[in-house]
């Protein structure tokens, strides 16, 4: 085995898995998973090739210096993959950030003559509904000021309407959604994966931690108005770690177990493992230092109606 063989079973797994190459965090994160995929194929080759050293030592077909040599050489070679993946993991996270940014700045712009027409038809009206506010707030979604002037327009009738943000919001969202990918991706290769890790890894058309950082600014770079009634939270996204029961998520969140199996009509409670997710409705968690009870890292908002 050499290098040249673990790579080609990589790139294998990786056209097996046809990695998406849009530029949203929301398809890095897939691609991540096609990536570990990828990793563990070949992982499962270095392990069957140490394999084979350890069986010509036993056999006296080689020497114990020999099948240390060969073992490090091995060791050597599946490094220096997992480091190329990590590299072009990288490289399309920041390719992926760059196009976040460049997307901001475009839509960060001065309104066209058109949308400040618009705006200022609106602001001549004595009534409007909500229905209205959300029409032109999706017709305005590629302006990041048109939609603010909107914002005002519709708080002045009294009309719920998400705050839109800032520069300093943008980039702290951004920033945050960086680091937690950066995180990911220097563990890729791990086998012993938590809860979090598993789902970004492996559960991505789930709900999972990468929601929390990805949604604003995938879906639109700031939510606009008409997502709000949807996308606010009226309960949480529980990432199990193996040792929570269902008794325990009741007790700790202080809703009742039959509301909790009610958010969650298909899940078997009587085999919850590691890995899951559990939506529990509104409710304030408790932490305890205790078997069975979930941390703060392991919930995340999630909405149910």
């Amino acid at each position: 085995m050499d290098y040249g063989t673990y790579s080609r079973i990589y790139i294998a797994a990786i056209n097996k898995g046809h990695p998406d190459t849009d530029k949203t965090l929301k398809a890095f994160q897939r691609r991540c998973g096609v990536v570990r995929e990828a990793l563990r194929e070949a992982k499962r080759q270095y392990d069957a090739d140490l394999a084979e050293v350890d069986d010509l030592l036993a056999n006296f077909h080689t020497t114990s210096a020999k099948a240390s040599k060969k073992k490090m050489d091995l060791r050597d070679e599946y490094d220096g993959l997992v480091a190329v993946a990590k590299k072009k993991c990288l490289d399309d996270l920041e390719a992926v950030v760059a196009a976040k940014r460049a997307e901001f700045s475009k839509r960060n712009g001065a309104p066209t003559e058109e949308q400040l027409r618009l705006l200022q038809v609106l602001s001549m009206r004595s009534e409007l509904t909500a229905g209205e506010i959300a029409n032109v707030a999706y017709r305005l979604s590629d302006n990041i000021p048109a939609v603010r002037l909107l914002r005002e327009i519709a708080q002045k009738h009294g009309i719920p309407f998400t705050d839109v943000g800032n520069d300093e919001d943008f980039e702290r969202n951004l920033s945050a959604a960086e680091d937690f990918c950066r995180r990911m991706i220097d563990g890729i290769e791990k086998t012993d994966l938590d809860s979090r890790e598993h789902g970004f890894y492996n559960r991505p058309e789930l709900s999972t931690a990468a929601d929390y950082y990805f949604g604003s600014l995938d879906n639109s770079i700031f939510t606009t108005p008409q997502k709000t009634a949807v996308e606010k939270p009226n309960a949480v996204a529980v990432y199990l770690n193996g040792s929570e029961s269902l008794a325990a998520l009741s007790m700790q969140f202080g809703v009742d177990s039959a509301a909790i199996r009610a958010a969650n009509p298909d899940y078997d409670f009587s085999a919850m493992k590691r890995g899951d997710t559990i939506i529990v409705p509104s409710g304030k968690m408790k932490l305890a230092d205790a078997t069975g009870f979930v941390g703060e890292d392991q919930v995340s908002p999630a909405r149910i109606d």
